[in-house]
């Protein structure tokens, strides 16, 4: 599944693209078609005057915006209802990931990151749900040890905004959080609405070449839990579906220590497990973190 240039890409820059690593016709359209039908329920149900044209790759949501210029609630309701696809979840805790992450990470005992996976959808010129630059270990913990699949259900372009990686970031190790006050930073681009951002951010990955890659459906990125990496604005008129899907190693010294714990997804703080990369800055919103 992964050749030696590939992991050593991989070892050296903190991401490696995938070309062709899922079957789309197999293992994506099966996802897709029931989001069309979702959508297709909810028309119905909100009463939208609207039909959705013969199902293709290119136009599986078609009929989504229109949910949304009915209601921006709405959207929210598809978002919690297609993580729930059976052929998502299959492919989630699919043989060939966790070959993958044997393969990567040298383990032969990798676990799935509760609450750690999901169906993105990032609509046009709508960044309230945008997230800032960011390891993946500080929202998720669980260890140290850890790989983010990230894939896009639909073909990438530089208008719909493609995620930006600091290559080779995973090499610095862990950086220090903190809590900027709500008039510097919005709180829709911090640590998935937690409040929280990297310290000196700016600074940070000033340090660090950057790459934005152009995936196409059944394209996959492979991330490092350290790796420094960010959303983009979505500038086109179509709205940008991708899969996140996360994996860990049970092995790994810090998430024995720890037990493996949860993170903000079951209302727990990062800095109660790691307050020594936690930086206050005496903000309101530090109580609310």
């Amino acid at each position: 599944m992964i050749n030696s240039s590939d992991r050593e890409s991989f070892e050296n820059n903190g991401v490696v693209v995938l070309k062709h690593f899922y079957d789309v016709e197999k293992e994506i359209v099966p996802i897709l078609r029931p989001i069309r039908e979702i959508i297709g329920i909810c028309l119905k149900k909100y009463g939208v005057d609207y039909t959705q044209a013969p199902f293709s790759i290119e136009n599986f949501d078609d009929g989504y915006l229109a949910l949304l210029a009915k209601d921006r609630r709405i959207g929210g309701e598809i978002y919690d209802a297609v993580k729930q696809i059976p052929a998502f979840m299959r492919l989630l805790a699919s043989e060939k990931h966790e070959n993958l992450m044997n393969t990567l990470r040298g383990t032969n005992l990798p676990g799935v990151v509760d609450r750690g996976y999901g169906i993105r959808l990032d609509n046009p010129s709508e960044d309230e749900h945008l997230t800032g630059w960011h390891q993946d270990y500080h929202g998720q913990l669980r260890s140290l040890d850890g790989l983010v699949l990230w894939t896009p259900l639909r073909t990438m372009t530089d208008e719909l905004g493609p995620v930006r990686f600091c290559l080779q970031s995973q090499k610095s190790g862990l950086f220090p959080l903190t809590c900027p006050p709500a008039n510097q930073h919005q709180k829709n681009t911090t640590l998935y609405g937690t409040g929280l951002r990297m310290l000196d951010e700016d600074k940070v990955v000033s340090h660090f070449e950057q790459t934005a890659p152009l995936l196409e459906v059944g394209d996959l990125a492979v991330i490092d839990f350290l790796t420094i990496h960010r959303s983009s604005h979505n500038a086109s008129p179509q709205t940008r579906w991708s899969m996140q899907l996360r994996w860990f190693n049970f092995r790994e010294e810090t998430g024995i220590k720890m037990g493996w714990p949860k993170s903000y997804a079951h209302g727990k703080s990062f800095a109660e497990w790691h307050p020594e990369l936690f930086v206050a800055s005496n903000s309101p919103e530090e109580t609310a973190t």
